[in-house]
């Protein structure tokens, strides 16, 4: 049977290092896909970011009390790490990493056309650039909830918002988004139609 999260940090602060990459292994792959989502979508920076997350953690592990409560403690560093680095950028990334091919197996399966890539493609940037859209309140819960499929609880542990105000952001996260999208589609048709008619 696994060690607990608390089981593992106890031990590293005993010294055993070779516990936290177990710890490391746990919650890389979930904590890059926050990172990715929530800072817009640069893949290189999502892992530069975790790496951030993991290295704090562990200079300060002697701080952590044990109460089962890891997970929530890791992404509450996470969240406060991605949003220092959107403020000090100031601006996302850019979201021309959709079309780097050193990326592509990261979104595409080897049978897809390369029409259904490209389709692929510009809905994974239309989705980006929505959420990049959204306020950070309402990025950070929908992240939270649809990406690493946190209950409201969790959310709440993470952020301590109420689970009203974590329900009505999602709502809005989503109501802004579909808004978003809808308007890019449209000024997207009206485009192509104009183009037609010359």
């Amino acid at each position: 049977m696994p060690l607990s999260d608390d089981d593992l940090i106890l031990r590293v602060q005993h010294g055993s290092s070779r516990d936290f990459e177990v710890l490391v292994n746990r919650y890389h792959k979930p904590l890059i896909r926050f990172m990715y989502h929530f800072i817009g979508g640069d893949i290189d920076e999502a892992e530069s970011l975790a790496q951030d997350v993991f290295i704090r953690i562990y200079t300060h592990i002697d701080r952590y009390v044990p109460q089962n409560t890891f997970k929530s403690f890791l992404f509450t560093i996470a969240r406060n790490t991605a949003i220092n680095h959107l403020k000090k950028s100031r601006r996302s990334k850019p979201l021309s990493h959709f079309l780097n091919p050193n990326t592509e197996s990261r979104h595409f399966t080897s049978s897809d056309t390369p029409e259904t890539q490209l389709n692929r493609n510009i809905q994974l940037e239309l989705v980006s650039r929505a959420l990049n859209h959204l306020s950070l309140n309402q990025r950070l819960a929908l992240v939270l909830k649809v990406y690493l499929q946190y209950s409201y609880q969790q959310i709440q542990e993470v952020t301590e918002w109420s689970i009203p105000k974590i329900e009505t952001l999602i709502s809005r996260a989503r109501s802004n988004m579909r808004k978003f999208i809808d308007a890019q589609e449209t000024m997207a048709e009206s485009v192509t139609l104009k183009e037609e008619k010359k």
